[in-house]
């Protein structure tokens, strides 16, 4: 049986190539939590999704643990977690302007994706505001719906009018002035 299973992971391997797409579903029962782990590709004969892995995860539902089992799932193929886009969005240093690109990309490439991608997709909370943001960092012209998104984030410089900042608290400068009195 081992022999079957080793022929037909080399056959699923071959056959994903280097374009292909994951998913994958956790569920928990009690205190146990499941992950199962799909891989979808085309191939001559059309789209093929495959489970690819069914197992508890033993470390919980923290993400490195998942990422880990994920890795390890992918070994098996041949595969490595650096072919998948959505670990190289989870690392902490891309900018907005970097994973709007990296969306936008995807839009081109895949235009099914355009409903959970988009700028203005459902799952954006403000639009405007993530606009005005990408603008911003580009230093590109906002419009006048984006900078009014935006007022209530701008600090106002000071004029010479305006009485400047005391050199200490509050509390220190009418004591200050109790003592000088």
């Amino acid at each position: 049986m081992e022999l079957v299973a080793n022929l037909l992971g080399v056959i699923i391997e071959e056959e994903m190539g280097t374009c292909f797409g994951i998913m994958w579903d956790g569920w928990s029962t009690g205190t146990r939590h499941y992950v199962a782990v799909f891989v979808v590709y085309n191939t001559a004969n059309g789209t093929v999704e495959r489970l690819i892995g069914m197992s508890p995860m033993e470390d919980g539902q923290i993400a490195d643990a998942q990422i880990e089992h994920f890795a390890a799932i992918l070994a098996v193929y041949g595969k490595a977690t650096t072919m998948t886009n959505f670990v190289k969005l989870q690392q902490h240093n891309h900018t907005l302007v970097e994973v709007r690109a990296l969306f936008d990309a995807c839009i081109n490439k895949y235009p099914g994706t355009s409903d959970y991608l988009a700028a203005d997709a459902n799952i954006v909370h403000s639009p405007l505001f993530e606009s005005a943001v990408v603008k911003i960092a580009t230093s590109l012209p906002l419009s006048n719906a984006e900078l009014k998104t935006i007022e209530s984030f701008q600090v106002s410089t000071p004029s010479a009018s305006q009485e400047a900042p005391p050199a200490a608290d509050f509390a220190t400068e009418v004591l200050r002035q109790v003592k000088m009195s």
